[in-house]
């Protein structure tokens, strides 16, 4: 079959530039009559069964219309190039069983199924090996050529007599050691030209970079450039391509433009996760497989994702149609060497992929690279049109799609749901400017703010807005002078945003255009509207709870510890007390001379100051928990710096509370302790409504109660946002589908691709194209490492299936050298009976042991009884049980550490040379019905050897006692879990079972230092998502529980704060005062009269970040995976 005839003809006339040329007109001709040949006919046929979809340059494919609109539309737009293959007219039908070139190697076939599936539908035609000739005419159809000269690459031995490699298998895997490795292009270049040397001449190995890359493009991987206006007021696109100028501000065009937007069309990278068999089945799991019990575990669990479901019930008809994220921030892509420089990066997070896919980096999407060197600010609307543009298309006419799970094509829609962002990047997305008066872009034009003179700052405080409308705390006068009456803040309906920003209708953007002042904090009218649902939708920007927790641990860290520059207690904001009126009694006072500044309740003296960095000095955490704290303290400046977003994360939900404990002041400790609670349970993997209600009353509480205790300067807007995450969790579900966490590390990885300090955006366009094409090849290379089957640090292999008894599952990894010993009698009879009574198979028949019956142990009675299986069973279970009935052998061997259910075991003896503390050991057990947790620290991991090579891996420990409550164990009213280094629990079974052990660390107790606080760890390769079937699970995103909890933790109850209704004295009298010369130079001036209100607003940008393009002080260094748990 001659395939190039028919295809040349068609591209004959589809290339023809005149229009009103007889070739150009009988090619239309000859195209509808073959589109419209099996339409039904007749007067009783719908109107829209007589259409087709327009395949001309403005439609492309999406709009049905009669033969007489087509016809026209091809003669004024043209038709798409490269569409040379009618699919979309009935020339290809799916088979019932795809077409495949198969070689009977399984390496090779993998790569034809690659590039099938990267071809779709191209590549659905009966192509055999004889069709596959070297025909030069193809090259110039796109998309043909391109599959035709893969298939050719993947047929072609790289020399002859090689059997093994292809030379396209050649070069994926010299591009996947390229990525893995961070080879720069030069270097790649030497390599490939040091293999033309070494392998034969006729080799077939390409001499450059250059040429290797060309296989990317044809694998269907590329962005397009488009010019913009240097004043970023527009792109140089669509219409205004050919403009010599721009039309905004008649800034004259140059040759080489100084900025260029790369744009990665998101319909192609869409459509690929349907074609490809390795993602085509997750892209329905919210759908397939998530088990919908009230629980809310993944963004489809949630109000908001359920709303959109009613309001728009056809999109939500079709599974496969496609639900989005968007995210973007900027990044300094040269470090520390040039901080004047931004570049943003539009991230899209897929959200149909269950919760272990869709927020890893192969499935967060780069769509634009905005350039710099300046932050686009407002102006991100002009750079957003493409995208926004093409989100439109989606949701109105979608995509034609291959599903190759199916087999067959389907429209592919898509729509937007939110944005993801921090604090600065939130007004730029959104419209609403999160500075000044009315920074909250939940209150709005409610917020509740006071300017502080002396600070120059806003703070954002009455927080009894939020209370119960039946509140005690709304009646009493002694937070503010005031009774509180207001209700709180309503929140906007998309339509009401209309209304209010209707007059920024067809603002012009860019520098030189300057907004007319308002009001209201509204800057413009964003492009998202531009979206037919986006009104309608019942959250569109997300609060970013990454950013905001490392604020306030950086507000409360800097307050207690009076560190310059992040403290919020100075001379300053005593000095706003009487301005706004409040806490007189902590104001300073002038006597002779010297300004004398009372102790506030958390005010720590120096030796307090130092017994808090010491603790944290000495804690050592588990592998990937956190940072090493102990080089981010300085004790002699009592200073803590250098933290990164994850360790104040960790510090704030687990340590914080412990290392003040003893030291600060009752409230003050209990305060924090509520505050870290509060983003413990808000962080968990699965929430329920209730719980979440239940969280959104307590941090109204818990704020109101730190208004009692904490400056007015304290309370600066980051502060403030606390009080509408549980409600935003209500609406959208977990956090860690809406945080920067993953972004951030995107970011990262971007960074890390800038080779030429010149063109950091070319170098990140490229360096990502070639990294997105490896992971869509990696899926297919199964005989080396890569970036999909690259195992994940602490990864133990625990889902391997194992048809035998459980207890032999070959999971786990050993750490170190293995050691051989014997065990003595009574450790070989305490192992024996551990492993007897914790397989689940033997359970049954034990039931039938009495201890002494016969003069035999658990053993030898076990032995007996599988005399009585069938002899020829050829049940695995049955042939291990008896395996297990010999016992193992005396001879063991013993390891220093293990890789095991997600976590990195040490044993003691090893830990004492680590930094990290990885021998923390937690068992679950039953005592009378009742749930006990058992806590120890691990001495020895064996190995126990059976028959057949059969093992049973065994964790010695010593335990605490933790049946002696209050002596051994005890937990105090915040829950923290305290066991009694004195008291050891003497038992005969010392071991567990690895497959039972969890890890936890130990913590010095401030109140007793023969006392050790238990800290639970929570492992990143576990969901708690329960589902129809059983599926693999992959890597969390932080140390985060798997639920809710709020057992025995002060959120209970509701504090009194003493009485509330009295004057609150906060002094604190164990610490002196602090004297300051009112007479110092060095001292800042302090504003004693009236400010004019209408100065301008000093924003706090020490905390919220300048333009959200910061990550120097780790936003962005400390998501490498080793230093995320």
């Amino acid at each position: 079959m001659d395939i190039s005839d028919p295809l040349k003809k068609r591209l004959e006339w589809m290339s023809c530039d005149d229009r009103t040329h007889t070739l150009y007109i009988n090619g239309v001709k000859e195209f509808l009559d073959f589109a419209f040949t099996d339409l039904p006919t007749g007067s009783e046929i719908e109107e829209e069964e007589t259409k087709v979809p327009c395949p001309c340059n403005r439609c492309n494919n999406s709009r049905h219309k009669t033969r007489e609109d087509i016809f026209e539309d091809l003669l004024l737009n043209g038709i798409v190039k490269g569409y040379v293959r009618w699919i979309y007219h009935g020339e290809y039908k799916p088979p019932e069983k795809r077409c495949r070139v198969e070689t009977g190697d399984k390496g090779r076939d993998e790569i034809f199924e690659m590039i099938f599936d990267a071809h779709e539908p191209m590549s659905s035609y009966d192509v055999l090996d004889e069709e596959v000739d070297n025909h030069p005419e193809h090259n110039d159809i796109k998309g043909l050529g391109a599959f035709e000269r893969l298939l050719r690459d993947a047929q072609q031995r790289l020399y002859s007599g090689c059997d093994d490699y292809s030379k396209l298998l050649f070069i994926l895997e010299m591009f996947q050691i390229k990525c893995m490795e961070g080879i720069t292009n030069k270097a790649f270049t030497k390599m490939l030209k040091t293999y033309k040397r070494v392998l034969p001449k006729d080799a077939n190995v390409p001499s450059t970079y250059r040429e290797a890359r060309k296989m990317v493009t044809d694998l269907g991987f590329d962005y397009e450039k488009i010019e913009a206006c240097e004043n970023d007021c527009m792109l140089f696109w669509k219409e205004s391509a050919n403009l010599e100028k721009c039309s905004v501000c008649d800034t004259k065009r140059n040759k080489t433009s100084p900025k260029v937007l790369r744009y990665f069309p998101l319909t192609p990278r869409l459509q690929r996760l349907f074609m490809s068999r390795k993602t085509a089945n997750d892209m329905r799991w919210r759908k397939d497989k998530r088990d919908d019990d009230g629980i809310l575990r993944h963004p489809a669990d949630s109000k908001a994702w359920k709303h959109f479901d009613e309001s728009y019930s056809s999109f939500a008809l079709e599974s496969r149609n496609v639900r989005l994220g968007l995210a973007s921030d900027g990044f300094n892509p040269f470090g520390g060497l040039r901080s004047d420089y931004s570049i943003w990066p539009v991230v899209i997070v897929v959200y149909n992929l269950p919760p272990w896919m869709c927020m890893k980096q192969p499935y967060t999407m780069l769509s634009l690279l905005i350039p710099g060197k300046s932050a686009p600010g407002n102006n991100i609307d002009v750079y957003l049109k493409p995208l926004v543009e093409e989100l439109k298309q989606l949701w109105e006419f979608g995509a034609k799609t291959y599903d190759a799970s199916k087999n067959e094509y389907f429209d592919m829609h898509a729509a937007l749901l939110w944005t993801i962002n921090d604090f600065p990047a939130y007004a730029n997305l959104s419209g609403w400017s999160t500075k000044g008066y009315k920074a909250c872009p939940c209150c709005m034009n409610e917020t509740s703010s006071t300017r502080l003179p002396n600070c120059r700052k806003c703070c954002y405080m009455d927080h009894r807005r939020f209370l119960h409308v039946d509140h005690k705390w709304r009646n009493s006068k002694s937070f503010n002078g005031k009774v509180e009456r207001r209700s709180r803040p309503k929140k906007l309906s998309g339509n009401e945003i209309l209304e209010q920003v209707k007059d920024l209708e067809g603002m012009k953007f860019g520098k030189t255009f300057k907004l007319p002042k308002r009001k209201d904090n509204w800057k413009k009218k964003s492009i998202f509207f531009d979206l037919p649902y986006w009104s309608s939708l019942l959250i569109r920007h997300n609060l970013d709870v990454m950013h905001i927790e490392k604020n306030v641990c950086d507000n409360i860290l800097g307050t207690l510890l009076d560190i310059e520059g992040k403290s919020k207690d100075h001379i300053k904001a005593r000095h706003d007390l009487k301005h706004v009126n409040i806490m007189k009694h902590l104001a300073p006072k002038l006597v002779d001379g010297k300004w004398h500044i009372p102790a506030a309740p958390y005010t720590l003296s120096k030796s307090q100051k130092i017994a808090v960095c010491k603790y944290l000095e000495d804690i050592k955490v588990p592998d990937g928990y956190s940072s090493n704290f102990s080089k981010c303290i300085n004790l002699d400046k009592r200073k803590i710096w250098g933290l990164k977003t994850h360790d104040c994360h960790v510090l704030l939900e687990e340590l914080l509370p412990l290392a003040i404990r003893g030291v600060s002041s009752a409230k003050v400790y209990e305060v924090v302790t509520k505050l870290s609670e509060f983003f413990k349970n808000l962080c968990s993997k699965s929430l329920k409504l209730k719980d979440l209600n239940d969280l959104e009353n307590h941090i109204a509480i818990t704020l109101c109660e730190m208004e009692k205790i904490f400056l007015p300067s304290f309370f600066d807007v980051m502060v403030h946002l606390c009080v509408h995450l549980a409600e935003e969790a209500k609406l959208a579900g977990p956090v860690h589908y809406r945080w920067m966490y993953p972004i951030e590390r995107l970011l990262r990885k971007f960074k890390s691709y800038v080779r030429n300090k010149n063109r950091p955006e070319g170098s990140i366009a490229e360096g990502y194209i070639i990294e997105e094409c490896m992971f869509f090849c990696s899926r297919y290379l199964n005989e080396m490492e890569t970036r999909y089957n690259q195992p994940e640090r602490n990864a133990d292999h625990g889902n391997d299936v194992y048809k035998g008894l459980s207890i032999f599952s070959p999971y786990g990894i050993p750490l170190g050298k293995a050691k051989s010993r014997y065990l003595s009698n009574e450790e070989l009879v305490q192992a024996q009976e551990y492993v007897l009574k914790n397989c689940d198979e033997a359970e049954l028949y034990l039931s039938e042991y009495t201890p002494g019956s016969n003069g035999k142990n658990l053993q030898e009675w076990f032995q007996d009884r599988v005399t009585t299986f069938p002899e020829e069973s050829g049940d695995q279970v049955i042939k291990d049980l008896r395996t297990l009935a010999l016992g193992p052998f005396r001879g063991v061997q013993c390891f220093g550490g293990y890789l095991a259910n997600g976590f990195r075991f040490h044993t003691s003896d090893i830990e004492k040379k680590r930094k990290n503390q990885n021998s923390g050991v937690m068992v679950k057990g039953i005592v009378e019905s009742k749930d006990i947790d058992y806590y120890g620290v691990l001495n020895d991991i064996i190995s126990l050897q059976y028959l057949d090579g059969k093992r049973v891996i065994l964790f010695r420990c010593d335990w605490w006692d933790v049946h002696k409550i209050g002596r051994g164990v005890k937990i105090d009213k915040g829950g923290v879990v305290s066991v009694n280094t004195r008291y050891k629990w003497n038992t005969s079974e010392p071991f567990v079972l690895m497959s039972q052990a969890q890890q936890v660390f130990y913590v010095r107790d401030g109140f007793d230092p023969h006392w050790l606080v238990v800290v639970k760890t929570h492992s990143r390769h576990q969901y708690d998502v329960p589902e129809n079937e059983n599926t693999e699970v992959d890597e969390d995103a932080l140390q985060q529980s798997d639920s809710m909890s709020f057992d025995d933790v002060f959120l209970s109850g509701d504090p009194d704060l003493e009485d509330i209704h009295n004057p609150f004295d906060g002094r604190r009298d164990d610490t002196d005062d602090i004297i300051i010369d009112a007479n110092d130079q060095n001292q800042p001036k302090i504003f004693d009269g009236i400010e004019n209100e209408d100065d301008e607003v000093d924003f706090d940008e020490d905390n919220d970040g300048d333009d959200g393009n910061e990550i120097s002080d780790g936003d962005g260094e400390e998501d490498d995976d080793d230093d995320i748990a």
